[in-house]
């Protein structure tokens, strides 16, 4: 007789409702699949495999169903699948330097330069008879050359581990996984800006000259002067940009006092903390939105980390997974942040 397989978004549905996760539009078979411990989930596929097989074994073996199901491609795949989505729900809590990146899409890894726009000179007055000034009313500024790279681990999940329907644990390394990825892209994107790299423009991202460097140790004067030279940021003397400043970046330590201060304003800015930023260093960034100042490459329809299935090595009998991220950053422009602290 054949049977209809669980389908590998059934697995990776039931998989994340076993964790307490609400998943919309779960598959029907979901609620089925948490109510499975791994073994017997790995067992019922296998047994569907070995009904749906032509030349099915003649003696009904239970060990022969599991190892059968571990085999399949649905179960990797929809076990890769729900520690997937775990990697990234983690990933996402703990990746709030995203407030201060432009999300740039790429499709492959080679190096890609992100450019400068400027506005030439904005828009004139017409002449008495209407006549229309002439010129470039948009130039592209050399941008900041960078490219994606991949960082990835194997992970092998054994048989024994199955059969003891640890789920909490695997669930929990993966989730972990997750965050360690953001915590990896933190470290690069502020190892970056630390670095103070020289633009197209020859000249350091940050420097007092250019309005993007406050030497001051932060405080309630040094930062409303800091939001004013946000403000009076621009390519040319007499036209300022106005950026509005949206996001306040520190130093752990510095971290009760940002809340404090921006409390006191009214709570205008949103406060992020970073251990990999050095003592007594904090920045002030527009929204990047308006004011892009680094790009966060991200490859097209991929997630954040990701978690797939691999083939299993010779006389491995559970799942082999590889997890990955895909990390890479590009300076776009020294307009729309500022950097405080010592130099």
């Amino acid at each position: 007789m054949t049977r209809i397989p669980l389908s590998r978004d059934a697995i990776s549905d039931g998989l994340l409702l076993r964790s307490g996760y609400d998943v919309a539009g779960a598959h029907p078979d979901a609620e089925r699949v948490a109510g499975m411990s791994l073994d017997v989930l790995a067992s019922t596929i296998g047994e569907a495999a070995i009904a749906n097989d032509p030349h099915p074994p003649l003696r009904h073996n239970p060990r022969h169903a599991m190892a059968r199901g571990l085999a399949t491609e649905d179960f990797g795949a929809g076990f890769a699948s729900g520690l997937g989505h775990l990697a990234v729900r983690r990933y996402n809590a703990n990746a709030d330097h995203r407030l201060i990146t432009q999300p740039v899409e790429v499709t492959d890894f080679r190096e890609i330069t992100l450019g400068t726009v400027d506005v030439n000179p904005g828009l004139p007055l017409t002449g008495e008879n209407g006549e229309v000034a002439e010129g470039d009313l948009v130039s592209i500024l050399d941008g900041q050359t960078g490219a994606l790279q991949s960082y990835v681990r194997l992970a092998r999940i054994h048989r024994m581990t199955l059969i003891n329907d640890q789920w909490a644990v695997i669930a929990g390394v993966f989730a972990a996984l997750g965050r360690n990825a953001a915590r990896l892209e933190a470290r690069l994107l502020y190892g970056l800006l630390e670095s103070n790299p020289t633009l197209s423009d020859d000249a350091p991202m940050w420097h007092a000259d250019t309005q993007t460097a406050l030497a001051d140790e932060l405080s309630a004067t040094a930062l409303d002067q800091a939001m004013g030279l946000l403000r009076l940021q621009g390519r040319r003397p007499d036209e300022p940009v106005g950026h509005g400043a949206a996001v306040l970046a520190v130093e752990p330590r510095l971290e009760g006092l940002a809340l404090r201060l921006v409390r006191e304003m009214g709570d205008r800015l949103q406060v992020i903390a970073s251990p990999f930023l050095p003592e007594n260093r904090w920045y002030l960034f527009a929204d990047y939105e308006s004011a892009p100042v680094v790009g966060r490459l991200q490859l097209r329809n991929a997630p954040p980390v990701r978690v797939e299935q691999k083939p299993r090595p010779g006389g491995f009998d559970g799942v082999a997974l590889q997890v990955g991220a895909d990390v890479g950053f590009v300076v776009i422009d020294r307009i729309g942040a500022l950097r405080g602290g010592p130099a």
